[in-house]
């Protein structure tokens, strides 16, 4: 378990969307025609990048979500089923 929930990481989500750079999403928007685009999301939590960048990318792009907590994992699973192409690895990064 990480010590994060998911409703205490649906509260900050909004500042997370607020402190995006603009200039690296500028950056990225440049970078979505590339066919086949794999993204990797390292402490994905509750899948709240790929939530956020999803309309900016290809649809073909396939997300590879890992974090070390079950129920974030969880989570995420089922906010993004249907919605990406994505697959969901458990790993401890320490």
């Amino acid at each position: 378990m990480s010590g994060f929930s998911p409703d205490w990481l649906d509260l900050r989500e909004p500042a997370d969307a607020r402190a995006r750079s603009r200039l690296l999403l500028a950056e990225l928007f440049e970078h979505t025609g590339i066919e086949g685009l794999r993204i990797t999301d390292l402490g994905c939590g509750t899948g709240a990048t790929a939530r956020a960048l999803t309309g900016y990318l290809q649809k073909d792009c396939e997300w590879l979500l890992v974090d070390h907590d079950p129920a974030l994992l969880a989570a995420a699973q089922q906010r993004l089923e249907g919605e990406i192409r994505f697959r969901i690895r458990r790993a401890d990064l320490a």
